[in-house]
């Protein structure tokens, strides 16, 4: 199906060991299975061939790249690259992070870990969730506006450093639309902005009735601006990226 990018295997389960019986090493050893038996069907399907990574990244004869989003990096770096190597079977690698705008340490982490892997095992990565909430649970109201400050900065500073673009293949920002059933109300993250505070309920680029937020629409300016630029004006990537403003080396201050 052409439709389909990716298959994705589980989302942040490194946060539960509890849910398996054999603790991580469980998780990890069925996930690596699952992914070499995609591998092995869509191969199957597709004439019996054994198709590279890098035909699967591309899409080649009908496969697909098989990836999952591990909750931060931790997990992967403890026991000397024990999780990691027990992964051949992840194509591209999906990270949740949630460290406001400073997604570039996360990147240096990743690229020193490739360096240290064998060359089979070294994978690209991509930012499978990022973003903020709207609610300040200090004063206990929304303020979409922060959040769209919050959303603009990490685009800008991961699409304006030619360094973050050449290391990570991509980003989603959490989440389309509001939960306002979401049962995890708030919990404490140092990685959202102002209030220190996820907050589940509020983390949409629309709310609850699918009208946009003020960060839905900053992303779509950011968007456009960026379609304008590279297609229409046929204007060079490094120049565009010259014309964005750099934000790396603010730091939010609040009243």
């Amino acid at each position: 199906n052409s439709e389909i990018l990716m298959w994705a295997l589980g989302n942040e389960e490194n946060y539960h060991p509890e849910r398996f019986k054999g603790g991580l090493d469980e998780w990890y050893v069925a996930r690596n299975k699952a992914a070499t038996a995609i591998h092995t069907i869509e191969d199957n399907l597709s004439g019996g061939r054994k198709h590279s990574l890098e035909e699967r990244l591309k899409g080649i004869d009908g496969v697909h790249p098989v990836t999952t989003a591990e909750g931060e990096i931790r997990d992967l770096i403890n026991n000397k690259f024990k999780y990691l190597l027990m992964s051949s079977g992840i194509d591209v690698w999906g990270f949740n992070i949630y460290r406001y705008k400073d997604h570039q340490t996360f990147l240096w982490h990743w690229n020193y870990v490739m360096s240290r892997l064998p060359e089979n095992l070294r994978r690209a990565a991509f930012f499978s969730e990022t973003g903020t909430d709207s609610f300040n649970h200090e004063i206990m109201r929304e303020e979409q506006n922060i959040q769209a400050d919050a959303v603009d900065a990490q685009w800008l500073n991961l699409m304006g450093y030619q360094e973050m673009r050449q290391l990570c293949s991509g980003v989603l920002f959490f989440e389309f639309n509001n939960e306002p059933g979401k049962v995890a109300e708030s919990e404490i993250n140092l990685g959202i902005v102002r209030d220190l505070h996820a907050d589940g309920p509020y983390f949409g680029l629309v709310d609850e009735n699918r009208n946009p937020k003020p960060a839905y629409r900053v992303l779509q300016q950011r968007w456009v601006e960026q379609e304008d630029a590279l297609h229409n004006k046929k204007m060079p990537l490094d120049q565009y990226v010259k014309s964005l403003p750099k934000l790396l080396e603010t730091t939010p201050r609040w009243t």
